[in-house]
Formats: structure tokens, C-alpha cells, sequence
């Protein structure tokens, strides 16, 4: 256990912990992208035909760059009118 949680100072040991910490992120980005692309290719198997895949809410401009299955961003869809 070290004597501190708070570093006194960017010692090599921080940045390799900082580091590791920012690929475990990455990782879990591309992770809940591949999650996504799963669901939505499943859900298009099971209607049996095409539909249009729009992404909504907080997260949708870092995933829909890195999905396959995502065509289009729309982060106030849920707040139009579909009239």
C-alpha cells in the first residue's frame, strides 16, 4: 500500500498508471461499440429487413464513427415531432 493516494509529483509509476487507466477506457470504447453493432445487426436479422439505424443521446458522436452499423447521428430525435 503506498504511503499516499495523492502523488507529490508526474513520477514515472503515475504516467504508467495513467496510461493503463486510458487504454482500459479505450478499450471498453470500442468494447460497448462492438456491443451496439451486435444488438443492431441482430435486431435487423430478426425484422428481416432493412431499416435506417439512427444514434441518439450522450455517447452517439464517439460510437457512430467506430460502428458498422450506425448511419446517422441525431442527438434531439427523441425531441421532434415524427408527425
Amino acid at each position: 500500500m503506498p504511503p499516499s493516494f495523492i502523488g507529490s509529483s508526474w513520477s514515472a509509476r503515475a504516467r504508467r498508471s495513467a496510461a493503463r487507466r486510458s487504454d482500459r477506457s479505450s478499450r471498453g470504447y470500442l468494447r460497448y461499440t462492438a456491443l451496439v453493432d451486435g444488438l443492431v445487426t441482430r435486431i435487423l436479422k430478426e425484422r428481416g429487413e432493412k431499416a435506417r439505424v439512427i444514434a441518439t443521446g450522450g455517447l452517439a458522436d464517439l460510437i457512430a464513427p467506430e460502428s458498422e452499423t450506425i448511419e446517422e447521428v441525431d442527438e434531439f430525435l427523441t425531441l421532434k415531432d415524427f408527425g
